[in-house]
């Protein structure tokens, strides 16, 4: 059985990729040919970010240490990882979607090919307004100039994005596309 494909979706805060991926959830449900990674990430459990396990900053280097992550970045003083069991995901034929940093693209694409940048963008007016939602003033500040305004441009080379819109929807479609 061949490798698949490993989805890296990314995009400023706020831009909608949890919502994404669950609605590919939904869509993709009982297609045992996709995964969703699960992330492991340094904050509490909170009721509008779901699919992914709390853990302490400890537990989370001791996982790091354990060589655990298939990919990991820092973000704004949180740690984020991906189960290297995707990697088994991946070797026995099933997709896996993952919600990652943009600053990992590069290892995600060069070391789990194939892979597939998706891309999520918003206007700036919907960004500032989910994440005066979400973090504290500095922090929603911070991310909002860390992502700026997506639109316009990619910061990866066309190589490997390819350009598409869905609705929420036919989030399955974009993977069964590009798979």
């Amino acid at each position: 059985m061949s490798r698949r494909t490993l989805f890296l979706m990314v995009g400023p805060s706020g831009a909608g990729k949890d919502s994404l991926i669950r609605a590919a959830a939904e869509t993709l449900d009982g297609d045992g040919s996709y995964i969703i990674a699960e992330r492991m990430i340094t904050r509490p459990a909170d009721s509008y970010r779901k699919g992914y396990e709390p853990v302490s900053v400890e537990e989370f280097r001791r996982r790091a240490e354990r060589d655990d992550f298939m990919l990991s970045r820092t973000v704004y003083d949180t740690h984020y990882g991906i189960s290297k069991s995707c990697e088994g995901d991946l070797a026995d034929g099933r997709h896996v979607i993952a919600n990652v940093s943009r600053m990992v693209v590069g290892p995600g694409v060069t070391n789990f090919a194939p892979s597939r940048v998706i891309q999520i963008t918003a206007p700036r007016e919907i960004l500032e307004a989910r994440l005066r939602t979400r973090a504290d003033p500095v922090t929603a500040a911070a991310r909002l100039a860390r992502g700026g305004s997506a639109r316009g441009h990619s910061r990866y080379p066309s190589s490997q994005c390819r350009r598409s819109q869905y609705r929420g929807d036919q989030a399955g479609k974009a993977f069964d596309e590009n798979g």
